[in-house]
């Protein structure tokens, strides 16, 4: 039997070496389809199939508690727990094997390079242990840490960026603040690998909880984490959840806010939880790769198909001369499995390929803060994307597979030929019934081809709309970075550096502003303080409408930012005067009512205090958060007179830099390119205060990119798929009419030789390949008004039956299969009647 496998290969691998063009077209189509299921197998198996590289993975959870609404209609919320509540719950689970608590907490660390702001993780000592990690250098957080808070563990991007990957810095001090500006002498214990990622948050650093904690750090709210018993099922954890966090939160304390139900404990499965995001995302390309190997299918069983027709002699003398029905299948099919593994090669290095198209396409670029909000990759476990052995399998299976399933039908077909055909005139030509099979496959691919397409239109036009949707500002030419200062500094010194910084800025060659705010675009937070009531109003009518949001800014800020003024100007200095000046948004104006033009006065009710504003400018609603959020209204207020008012109330200097100062964002608009102003912002600020940092440093635009990565992602990578199908398509249209042609071409020229015109002709051969592409595109439009609900959830400003994107995409296509249709009606127009008549 192996002997003649081989020799069915080899005279499988001679007979399609005679018909290149053929062998090409399919080896490309597999490859095509093989790639892509191999690229995107890959990212479904390392996110959703491959467990957490966690001990006990698949039985690690975590316990939110939801509390429920205060008010009717309400959205409930999701708060963490104390650490007594923690000690409770440990040693009162009975469905729970062990248990650890984390905290998100900031720390500063003091580098050569000024301060450096970091996001790191208080844990308990049973973390490490309970996840099983270990570290890249030195050692993690054990339980006796608990006793002693002055150690750190460090992520592997930390030691990188800030020590210089120094293997050296085990066991050596680093001086960490925390936010009360205490410094801390913390011991370096350890170093995490490059491919560690916490479950849940984004961590820099890990500390043990610390006992003599106060104010915030004692406050905190924990997340929870723990292992299932072997034994316990998920929904007798949930019961027991449920039991224990009644007993614990008690009953509420008589002068609390009514609420609108019971808090609800929650046992959610850590991995399900990370990936429940993306899950509708991985469906739809899970679907779209499914469809694109049916398209593959279809368009390889429609050129055996084709191929086996006209091997019909062929198959007839190899019967005559004796050779049995099975040898001639076995033929064929080692013909196909020739072309499957090739494809498959074709395939693996093009699903290795894809995967860095997919990495790259998932990348983020937010350094600092802004990683926090949008990550380093779309993807979660991005760095274990890769085509290993296990896949390679898979997509070598696929393509077998598929093969096998595209090659019985034509071989069976085949040899059923009867050696009395091997001397007939007119030889093999296809009958109507596998004509008519062979189109219906087509209009099968056409249809699957439109859904992709119109879906990545979908995507498309709404990554259009949110890339263009009017933010309020203008991102072009505008450099931003976040500045650090050490939390010991007072705000007295703070203020004074941030204003020296700004005109030492502002006077620089090529810088046409700078300002300074509070929280600037983009970073998704935003406070709301007491009652504004403009002229004409009362305080009693002004508290039944919705409050616009405070932020604190610089003079010039908005200028730099490119804030589209409507009315009126900016802020000036002298705006922090007497009587402070305010710019509001569109949205504050109309909350303001007649109020709310410029020059009107504004009283300010906050506490104890009452201000008296005056409106100098008013501008666009600006989507200081995410892009696809409605802008908020808000009063742009200088950060000195918020300083004024808090000294005024008493307000504790922690509260003061919280309130006016926040995370220190700086905007600086250029002449010309903004990343030539990165060094500028370096000197500048290490002249000023050597003891800053800066925390992140790049043009507006690519964080402006980076906001909508996820989008972009989305479409792009749909896109892809679409792209390959419509061109499989139109290569399964061109293949059907132009055996069509090949097979009919006796006809053509007897019809040519009665006198049709060549325009007769062409128009022939057109109108079947248009019946066939129309009859596609119809069933594929309606079947994609219905799949295409699945999406709504990804879009933004479109619907998913939009009239506009279903036009194009169909109009698209169309043009694409005339064209596909066109090149072998046009050869059936140069048909020469004598050559045609004398083959037979």
């Amino acid at each position: 039997m192996l002997k003649d496998l081989l020799w069915e290969i080899r005279r499988a691998a001679r007979t399609l070496r005679r018909s290149p063009r053929f062998a090409l077209v399919v080896i490309l189509t597999f490859g095509l389809g093989v790639g892509a299921a191999t690229a995107i197998f890959s990212v479904v198996d390392a996110i959703l199939l491959r467990p957490l590289p966690f001990r006990d993975a698949e039985r690690l959870v975590a316990i939110v508690q939801h509390m429920p609404p205060h008010r009717p209609g309400g959205q409930p919320s999701s708060r963490g727990f104390t650490r007594q509540q923690f000690e409770q719950w440990r040693t009162g689970t009975r469905t729970l094997s062990a248990m650890a608590a984390t905290t998100t907490s900031i720390g500063f660390v003091r580098t050569s390079q000024g301060t450096a702001r970091l996001w790191g993780g208080m844990v308990s000592g049973r973390t490490f242990p309970l996840l099983g990690s270990r570290a890249l250098l030195g050692r993690t957080l054990v339980e006796s840490d608990d006793a002693d808070p002055n150690v750190v563990v460090l992520s592997f991007d930390v030691w990188r960026r800030l020590f210089r990957s120094d293997p050296g810095i085990i066991g050596k001090p680093a001086e960490f603040l925390d936010i009360d500006g205490r410094a801390r002498v913390m011991t370096i214990v350890g170093i995490m690998p490059d491919d560690f990622e916490f479950p849940g948050e984004r961590m820099a650093f890990f500390v043990p909880f610390d006992p003599s904690a106060t104010s915030w750090q004692a406050e905190a709210r924990l997340c929870l984490l723990g292992t299932l018993r072997p034994d316990v099922s998920v929904e007798a954890a949930q019961e027991d959840a449920a039991a224990i966090g009644q007993a614990i939160i008690g009953p509420l304390p008589a002068d609390a806010l009514p609420m609108d139900g019971q808090a609800r404990f929650e046992i959610r499965n850590v991995k399900d939880h990370a990936v429940r995001e993306l899950r509708p995302a991985l469906r739809v390309f899970f679907a779209a790769v499914a469809a694109l190997l049916l398209i593959v299918c279809v368009n390889v069983a429609n050129l055996m198909l084709a191929r086996s027709a006209g091997r019909h002699r062929e198959m007839a003398v190899r019967a005559a001369m004796g050779a049995s029905r099975w040898r001639i299948v076995r033929g064929l099919l080692a013909e196909g499995l020739v072309l499957a593994t090739l494809g498959g090669l074709v395939g693996a290095v093009l699903g290795a390929l894809g995967l860095v198209l997919v990495r790259n396409l998932a990348t983020v670029e937010a350094p600092g803060i802004f990683s926090l909000m949008f990550g380093d990759s779309i993807l979660p476990r991005a760095h274990e994307l890769a085509v290993d052995a296990r896949v390679l399998g898979i997509a070598f299976g696929v393509a077998a597979l598929t093969a096998i399933l595209v090659t019985v039908p034509p071989a069976l077909h085949a040899s059923r030929a009867q050696p009395m055909q091997a001397f007939g005139g007119r030889g093999g030509g296809g009958s109507r019934g596998a004509s008519r099979f062979r189109g219906a496959l087509v209009v099968g691919e056409v249809a699957i081809a439109t859904v992709l397409l119109i879906a990545a239109g979908l995507l498309i036009h709404s990554f259009s709309r949110l890339s263009t949707v009017d933010r309020g500002y203008q991102a072009s030419n505008t450099l931003v970075f976040q500045l650090v200062f050490p939390p010991g500094h007072e705000v007295a010194r703070q203020s004074d550096t941030i204003e020296t910084i700004l005109s030492r800025l502002r006077a620089a060659p090529g810088v046409a502003a700078a300002g300074f705010a509070r929280h600037g675009v983009l970073i998704g937070e935003r406070i709301t303080l007491g009652t504004f009531v403009p002229e004409g109003r009362t305080p009693a009518e002004m508290g039944t409408r919705p409050m616009p949001a405070v932020r604190p800014v610089s003079a010039s800020y908005l200028t730099a930012v490119g804030a589209h003024l409507q009315q009126g100007r900016d802020l000036h200095p002298g705006d922090a005067g007497a009587v402070p000046g305010i710019v509001i948004t569109r949205g504050t104006s109309r909350i303001f009512g007649p109020g709310g033009q410029v020059g009107r006065f504004v009283d300010w009710h906050w506490k104890a205090a009452r201000v008296r504003l005056q409106i100098v400018g008013v501008i666009d609603d600006v989507r200081n958060e995410r892009p696809d959020a409605e802008p908020t209204p808000e009063v742009f207020i200088d950060y000195r007179t918020m300083l004024r008012v808090q000294e005024r109330l008493g307000e504790a200097p922690l509260w003061q830099r919280e309130r006016a100062l926040g995370l220190l964002s700086f905007a600086v608009r250029t002449r010309d390119d903004p990343d030539h102003a990165a060094a500028l912002v370096t000197r500048v600020v290490r002249e000023t205060d050597a003891s800053a940092g800066i925390d992140a440093i790049l043009p507006l635009e690519r964080l402006v990119a980076s906001s909508v990565a996820r989008p972009r992602f989305h479409a792009v990578l749909l896109a892809v798929f679409a792209g390959i199908a419509a061109v499989l398509a139109a290569i399964g249209i061109y293949g059907v009419l132009a055996y069509a042609v090949e097979q009919r071409t006796r006809e053509i020229g007897v019809r040519m030789a009665l006198g049709a015109q060549r325009r007769q002709v062409l128009a022939l051969v057109l109108r079947r390949g248009l019946a066939l592409t129309l009859a596609g595109l119809i069933l594929g439009a309606v079947a994609a008004a219905g799949a295409a609900r699945v999406l709504e959830n990804l879009l933004f400003g479109v619907t998913p039956v939009d009239g506009t994107t279903y036009a194009s995409v169909l109009l698209l296509f169309f043009l694409v299969a005339l064209l596909a249709a066109y090149v072998p009606a046009r050869r059936a127009t140069r048909v020469d009647p004598l050559v045609a008549l004398s083959v037979e």
